[in-house]
């Protein structure tokens, strides 16, 4: 009796051995897995917040542009009656032009987020178990 309880605890403490063992390896995956989200985390925030300042330098830039071309067409039209038809079809092109920059702006950001949504997404397949 005592030699099959003492092989008993035996395969017992083999068993938590194992059990331990195995607890570790999924502690140290989680770890490894929670160490490269937050890799992947850091990174793409770098990138989203490098990217949302370009789009506003852009922003900022296109604007000073189209402020500094009206302003010269507007000088320009001093000169002469006749560049007044002149100056009213840039102008229009020039409105054309920045609002094509504007929806394209618009549309990067659009973008923008279904990427995001699309990483964060398979983010979440990725580190879920």
């Amino acid at each position: 009796m005592v030699d099959e309880l003492l092989e008993l605890h035996s395969n017992l403490t083999s068993v938590q051995a194992r059990l331990l063992e195995i607890l570790r390896k999924e502690a140290d995956t989680a770890e490894m897995r929670e160490r490269d989200r937050r890799v992947v985390e850091q990174s793409w925030n770098a990138f989203t917040t490098s990217l949302e300042e370009s789009l506003w330098v852009l922003s900022v830039n296109t604007s000073i542009l189209t402020r500094d071309l009206l302003s010269a067409l507007l000088r320009l039209q001093t000169f002469t009656t006749h560049s007044t038809d002149v100056v009213a079809e840039q102008i229009s092109v020039l409105e054309r032009d920045i609002r094509s920059v504007r929806e394209q702006i618009g549309q990067v950001r659009i973008d923008v987020d279904t990427i995001i949504a699309d990483v964060t997404q398979e983010h979440l397949f990725t580190v879920s178990p």
